[in-house]
C-alpha cells in the first residue's frame, strides 16, 4: 500500500511539475528580546540519523530549499557565546503539502557570575560586621561581669 501511495505521489509530482523538495527557514533568537543570534551550531538529521545539513547561525534566518520529502530532526549542537544550549529536538516533515516551515530556536542568556558575586560579597561583609559587633559585645559583657566580682 505504501508503494502504491508513493508511486501515485511521484506521478502527481511529475505531471503537475510540483517540486519534490521543501523549504525550511531556521532562526536562532534571544529568548528575552527576540533578536537573531550569531554563533549557534545546528544540524538537521533524517529519520535514519544521517546528518543532512550543518551550519552556524548568523544574524539572519538560515533558509534551506533542497530538503527531499521525508521526516527530519533539527537540533542545536552548541549555543552562541553567553547563551544556554537549547536541548529541544524539533521534528518536522517535508511532503507534498509543505510550502515553507518556519522554525525558531530560543536561547536564554547565561546569568553572569559577576552579578551574583557582588551580592555574595555584600552578604559576607554584613555577616563579618555582625560577627565583629557580636565579638565586641561579648568582650564588654565578660569584662563587666569580671568587674562585678
Amino acid at each position: 500500500m505504501k508503494k502504491l501511495v508513493f508511486t501515485i505521489i511521484l506521478i502527481f509530482i511529475c505531471i503537475s511539475g510540483v517540486s519534490a523538495v521543501g523549504k525550511v527557514s531556521v532562526s536562532v533568537v534571544n529568548q528575552e528580546d527576540g533578536s537573531n543570534l550569531k554563533g549557534a551550531n545546528l544540524k538537521i538529521t533524517d529519520e535514519e540519523g544521517n546528518t543532512v545539513k550543518e551550519w552556524t547561525s548568523t544574524d539572519e534566518d538560515y533558509i534551506i530549499t533542497d530538503l527531499d520529502f521525508g521526516n527530519y530532526i533539527l537540533e542545536q549542537v552548541s549555543a552562541p557565546k553567553d547563551f544556554e544550549l537549547s536541548n529541544k529536538k524539533i521534528e518536522f516533515v517535508i511532503d507534498i503539502t509543505t510550502d515553507e516551515i518556519p522554525i525558531k530556536i530560543e536561547n536564554k542568556p547565561v546569568v553572569k557570575l559577576e552579578d551574583s558575586s557582588k551580592t555574595v560579597q555584600v552578604l559576607l561583609l554584613c555577616v563579618g560586621m555582625f560577627d565583629i559587633a557580636l565579638g565586641i559585645g561579648i568582650v564588654i559583657y565578660v569584662k563587666k561581669a569580671k568587674n562585678k566580682e
